[in-house]
């Protein structure tokens, strides 16, 4: 199957020129190794391999055991993780550098006042608590992409 996928190739691995322990090796990896995977199949036996591309040349591709990888991205359909947010404030309140439930604790440059109705796109999100982490798409406030804001006082939908 395709993928779009990266991966760190664990130090002292083989590279190898089919998705097989019989097959030669391109390399002997003897250091971590970040690598843009081209292809994932399964062995006869079972395992899973991982053409990967480890170099700047088009040559330099080989197959990896995928006991031996640690994939970073897993590839995902965009109706499952849309690119974009969108997030509307419902209540005036505090975007904030840390998610603390008293705003009055950080200094000023930690904060800033939205007021009701501001909406804004993001490029994505996390729950941490009872706060939003998230990371503005096309803009910056006070320099500033990623900020903290309660999580009930905003709405988040899919764009």
């Amino acid at each position: 199957m395709s993928t779009e996928q990266t991966g760190i190739v664990k130090g002292n691995t083989n590279i190898r020129t089919k998705a097989s322990v019989d097959s030669a090796v391109i390399l002997v990896q003897q250091s971590d190794l970040k690598v843009k995977i081209i292809e994932t199949t399964r062995s006869s036996d079972g395992q899973t391999w991982y053409f990967v591309k480890y170099g700047q040349r088009e040559s330099e591709v080989g197959w990896v055991n995928g006991s031996r990888i640690t994939v970073l991205q897993e590839p995902t359909s965009p109706s499952q993780n849309p690119k974009k947010y969108r997030l509307t404030v419902r209540t005036n309140t505090w975007f904030k550098e840390f998610p603390t439930d008293d705003a009055s604790q950080l200094h000023d440059d930690q904060k800033v006042l939205v007021n009701t109705g501001n909406t804004y796109t993001l490029s994505a999100y996390k729950l941490e608590s009872s706060h939003y982490r998230f990371t503005l798409s096309d803009s910056l406030i006070r320099n500033k992409n990623t900020w903290f804001v309660f999580k009930d006082h905003v709405k988040i939908d899919a764009l």
